[in-house]
């Protein structure tokens, strides 16, 4: 008869064993299910952060390329500017010999006549 006492209690001892160890594993799941969610929570911010990050990039991608066309044209027509500018000398420089001529080319002019 000491055997089924001796069995009962253990069996008792066995049920609260389970018993704790169900309520820590719900404990536990709920805190891994909290981490879990906080983590992708995180993950969905810094994806956030990317994509805007690359939105951004991708701007000024766009604006670095029309900064450089802009540039290029800039160059471009500095050079035509210097090219127009030394023709406007030289044809000034002409149009004033041509006005006024040198004393020797009248002298020779003189003497012709």
């Amino acid at each position: 008869m000491r055997w089924p006492g001796y069995f009962i209690r253990k069996v008792k001892k066995i049920q609260n064993l389970n018993k704790q160890i169900e309520t820590a594993f719900g404990s536990f799941t709920g805190e891994v299910k909290k981490y879990i969610q906080a983590e992708k929570s995180e993950l969905e911010n810094i994806n956030q952060k990317i994509a805007f990050i690359e939105n951004k990039i991708a701007s000024l991608r766009d604006q670095n390329m029309g900064l450089y066309e802009a540039s290029s044209k800039s160059k471009m027509l500095e050079r035509q500017i210097a090219v127009l500018e030394d023709s406007y000398t030289t044809f000034t420089q002409r149009l004033a010999e041509a006005k006024f001529p040198t004393l020797r080319q009248t002298s020779c002019f003189l003497s012709v006549f």
